[in-house]
């Protein structure tokens, strides 16, 4: 039975071939249909049919009405309409080609076009569906330079700087990768007018680490969005690369190490490639052992270093803690060290040693000499820049000489001249508005004696206007709102009054301006003059033979020096009057006696109800020559 069947379809396709000449004019349109299916060749992407060609009978061997009807039917099994004048064309037997788009099933989908050839020699009809176009992958791009690697790091912590010695960094919010999504691609249209997918592209897969933080957005010029990775915090870059090629197409995954731990730093093994003896660190750093070699350290960060610190210069946007310093160090916060020898310390909060310095200079608010413990810290040679000195249980061995609000008196002489400048600026506005108040006056006078009757009373009211801006009570903005205003209301002969009041504005603005700028330079004196109320240095222990303290302050100086050949137990408490200068502050209860005293007379003048202050300004105001000017009596 078997052997039957393939006998039949072999004999069916020998016979294919000799279809065409079956066709004839007797032929019914459903034989010309399945003839012309029987001969479709179709092109495919995958498995969706993306064009099809088949042939149609010449108009010479079916009738042209059957031949429009069996094309009709053929058109619609792809779900496209024949335009009239196509079918008339094929009733008529006429031999032309005709060329068509046909709307794909969804509006969103690209139209299909079909080919119609009815020249005796071609006859085909091709039915071309689009191909879909491939999303393209994602890619990202790098904004930090990923090549740059650190020294050499030894298995027992210590860092090698003989080649290169720099760490890729971030500051906060610096982009360090832009990853641009993949596109999803266009999807095809397949010659029945269904959707054909297309592959959408591979997406960058990337592993967000610690401090890393992400925002989207859309690339016009791409088309397609992206995603920015930038530093949540400062510090160190770490990327990791798929392979040994250090690519950016290689990138798995990146994130900030805001803590670096180290054993030793050492610079005394080689140099750092193109730069100018310097190590930038964006991190905190942790250094278990020393820092070596003459080096500069700029650190965005703490350090912490319980070994020793060397080199050219320490600079930390953070506190700094270590064990002993012979470098010059300078903290964005405050300076803690065990000992000090041969370094220069500045802090912008307070500086700290607890045990020993020698040969060291010392800058910042405040500088503490002392330990939890109360055990003695030795000082020797040492010069001190400072608001305020704690020291406890100290041996003076060398000579220390302390400055304290050097700073302060500096800026209040800069407050003092700047407020001389500012009284000087306003009694020029006061001498120019009283002059042009006196004008004002003038015009006032003028124009009220020539204006019709009905109008004076415009007259009095731009009057009482400039005695209020001259009082203060009309404040510069809305007398200016006024002026204007009136400008577009009031006739010609009023322009040049008002051009006067607009002068009188402009002038008290100025005037208030310069009594604002003094205001606020006379709170700034009062606040460093607090300050210099608080400047105190207090130092208690011992002080041998070759130690000598030196106290300054302004041009005020205080000195005590060690006598015999031992050494002797002194205490010391300074503190600072801006007026009197530095005094003792154990031996200043005669001032509080005399505080007393004053307080007397204070109840003394509360018993009568009126002080001597009070008396004057009553006898002044009684005589009419004492009396200040008003501007507005003026006008």
């Amino acid at each position: 039975m078997t052997e039957q069947v393939l006998e039949k379809e072999e004999n069916q396709q020998e016979q294919q071939p000799l279809v065409v000449d079956e066709i004839t004019s007797e032929s019914s349109v459903q034989e010309i249909v399945q003839w012309i299916r029987d001969g479709i060749d179709e092109e495919r992407t995958g498995s969706d049919i993306i064009r099809v060609v088949m042939d149609i009978p010449p108009a010479r061997r079916v009738a042209g009405e059957k031949g429009a009807a069996a094309l009709m039917e053929i058109m619609a099994e792809y779900a496209i309409q024949l335009p009239p004048e196509v079918i008339e064309t094929i009733k008529n037997g006429i031999a032309t080609d005709f060329s068509f788009s046909a709307p794909a099933r969804e509006k969103y989908l690209r139209p299909r076009n079909v080919v119609i050839n009815t020249a005796p020699d071609v006859c085909t009809l091709m039915i071309s569906g689009e191909e879909p176009v491939d999303g393209v992958p994602g890619f990202t791009e790098i904004h930090y330079d990923f090549s740059v690697k650190s020294g050499k790091l030894f298995p027992d912590g210590s860092i090698d700087f003989r080649e290169i010695n720099m760490f890729p960094q971030a500051k906060e919010g610096e982009l360090l990768l832009r990853i641009f999504e993949p596109t999803e691609g266009v999807a095809g249209t397949d010659v029945y007018g269904w959707r054909v997918a297309p592959v959408p592209g591979e997406p960058v897969r990337i592993e967000f680490g610690d401090n890393i933080t992400t925002t989207r957005d859309y690339d016009e010029e791409e088309q397609r969005d992206y995603t920015d990775v930038c530093a949540l915090k400062p510090g160190i870059i770490v990327t990791d690369f798929e392979g040994s090629a250090p690519k950016a197409e290689n990138i798995t995954g990146i994130s900030i190490q805001n803590r670096l731990e180290l054993n030793d730093i050492d610079f005394t093994t080689g140099n750092v490639s193109g730069s100018s003896g310097e190590l930038r660190c964006t991190a905190d750093v942790s250094v278990s052992g020393d820092i070596r070699g003459s080096f500069s350290v700029l650190i965005e960060g703490m350090l912490e270093v319980k070994g020793t610190v060397e080199g050219e210069r320490i600079d930390a946007s953070g506190e700094v803690i270590a064990h002993l310093v012979r470098s010059a160090i300078r903290s964005g916060r405050f300076i803690n060290t065990v000992c000090a020898t041969n370094a220069r310390l500045i802090a912008e909060e307070y500086i700290q040693i607890t045990r020993e310095f020698t040969h060291c200079t010392m800058k910042a608010p405040e500088v503490i000499l002392e330990n939890e413990h109360g055990s003695m810290v030795l000082c020797g040679r040492a010069d001190i820049w400072a608001n305020t000195v704690r020291a406890s249980n100290v041996e003076i061995r060398n000579r220390l000489e302390i400055v304290v609000g050097d700073k302060l008196i500096a800026q209040l002489k800069s407050l003092e001249k700047a407020k001389e400048q500012i009284e000087t600026q306003i009694a020029a506005e006061e001498t120019h508005l009283k002059t042009r108040a006196h004008t004002f006056g003038k015009k006032l006078q003028l124009t009220y004696s020539i204006v019709p009757e009905n109008l004076k009373k415009i007259i009095m009211g731009l009057k009482n206007m400039g005695a209020k801006i001259l009082s203060g009570a009309l404040p510069p903005e809305e007398a200016s709102d006024n002026v204007e205003k009136l400008s577009r209301s009031l006739g010609t002969e009023f322009l040049p009054l008002l051009d006067q009041i607009r002068r009188l504005t402009k002038i008290q603005e100025v005037r208030l301006e310069k009594h604002a700028n003094l205001n606020a330079v006379n709170e700034q004196i009062e606040v460093t003059l607090d300050e210099l109320k608080a400047i105190t240095v207090d130092i208690t222990g011992n002080i041998t033979s070759k130690g000598h303290v030196i106290i300054r302050c302004g041009n005020h100086e205080e000195q005590w020096q060690g006598e015999g050949n031992g050494s002797g137990n002194f205490d010391i408490h300074i503190g600072y009057d801006p007026v009197t200068g530095l005094y003792n502050r154990e031996e200043d209860d005669t001032s509080d006696e005399e505080s007393a005293g004053y307080h007397e007379e204070e109840e003394e003048e509360e018993e009568t109800g009126i002080s001597d202050s009070e008396s004057e300004t009553t006898n002044s105001d009684d005589n009419p020559e004492n009396a200040a000017p008003d501007q507005g009596d003026t006008l």
